[in-house]
């Protein structure tokens, strides 16, 4: 019964997490922050797992470097920077200093303590959107699905082995107070 009421309430609490995750207003999501590009170039991962190449910006309204994975930039920008030349640890980019942007950081970025260097989610230079919103965060599609069933099928597991686990009680509990 413990085994039972334990899986209905915790896959019951993830069903509601995952419910209240999807429902969720965007624009809870993410915290514009805008000015002109004080500085931008680039900076290779430290870490071996993530991506080789990032772009860093710094603007003039906020002198954190703000981060984007250089994979996840549009394919027209991607080009428009190869034209200054391959990608060099802490290389300047010229052509976009002075530049009006526009970066969505997620609102944790502006908590404090402020972290040095946030992860862009959005960024729009000059109008021009260069990292699309679609590509920043993960997608669920089918293993968020896969996910959903597995979360569902766990409760109902669970409530069948609560009520079954009840029922067997019930029984012990009458056959023991059936005797002669």
């Amino acid at each position: 019964m413990v085994v039972g009421i334990g899986l209905s309430v915790l896959c019951g609490h993830l069903a509601l997490d995952r419910w209240t995750l999807g429902t969720a207003a965007p624009s809870s999501e993410t915290v514009v922050i805008e000015g002109t590009v004080e500085w931008a170039g680039w900076r290779k991962s430290a870490h071996p797992d993530g991506p080789v190449w990032f772009l860093q910006l710094r603007l003039t309204t906020d002198s954190r470097g703000f981060l984007v994975a250089a994979a996840d930039l549009s394919e027209p920008f991607r080009t428009q920077l190869r034209r200054a030349g391959p990608p060099k640890n802490g290389a300047r980019l010229s052509s976009l200093i002075g530049t009006e942007a526009s970066i969505r950081v997620a609102p944790r970025f502006q908590e404090p303590p402020r972290l040095p260097t946030p992860y862009v989610r959005t960024l729009r230079i000059d109008g021009a959107v260069v990292l699309a919103p679609e590509s920043s965060p993960p997608s669920n599609g089918s293993s968020g699905r896969m996910v959903s069933v597995l979360v569902g099928m766990g409760m109902l597991v669970g409530v069948g082995v609560t009520g079954v686990s009840v029922h067997h009680l019930v029984v012990c509990v009458r056959h023991r107070t059936a005797r002669p």
